[in-house]
């Protein structure tokens, strides 16, 4: 009898502990409050490709944009470039008139695409076609300060079809 309340005891102090392991999600925390999202581990076959984030709304946030920056006058927009496996990417969001300003407020469970495309400079919001490689999708994005931090391997891939 005795052995099997040492075995309970033992069973629910790994079930407490498995439970605060998997409860933690310090994946997409970003403590410096940047205004950049940054993700890591990206595969090496997209080294020197150039990537835009696009959100949906989260936490009456308007959507999010993560380039390096937008001109109004030519619809244009510069983006990152994918260096080592890790882009940093600078966010940026709508102000009261419609017009982008970076982003350095706090929102949890943004959900948002990475667009991975083969020029730095687009002039299409939607992408042009034939400029996008792959598409990479993540449902619960924590943002500090405007910025953020997570892994490749936090998301799911979109299929292009």
């Amino acid at each position: 009898m005795a052995k099997r309340i040492f075995l309970l005891g033992i069973m629910a102090m790994v079930l407490v502990f498995g439970m605060t392991v998997i409860g933690c999600n310090n994946d997409n925390s970003d403590t410096d409050g940047d205004g950049n999202l940054t993700i890591t581990g990206i595969p090496p076959e997209h080294n020197g490709r150039y990537v835009a984030f696009w959100s949906e709304t989260a936490e009456g946030l308007d959507n999010l944009r993560g380039a390096i920056s937008f001109n109004d006058v030519t619809e244009t927009f510069t983006l990152p470039q994918i260096i080592s496996g890790s882009v940093t990417i600078p966010m940026w969001t709508f102000d009261a008139n419609y017009n982008l300003v970076r982003f350095s407020g706090n929102a949890r469970g943004v959900e948002g695409a990475l667009y991975i495309l083969t020029q730095a400079i687009s002039t299409d919001a939607e992408f042009n076609i034939n400029m996008l490689l792959y598409v990479r999708h993540w449902g619960h994005i924590n943002f500090q300060g405007g910025g953020a931090s997570i892994t490749w391997g936090s998301g799911i891939t979109i299929p292009l079809n």
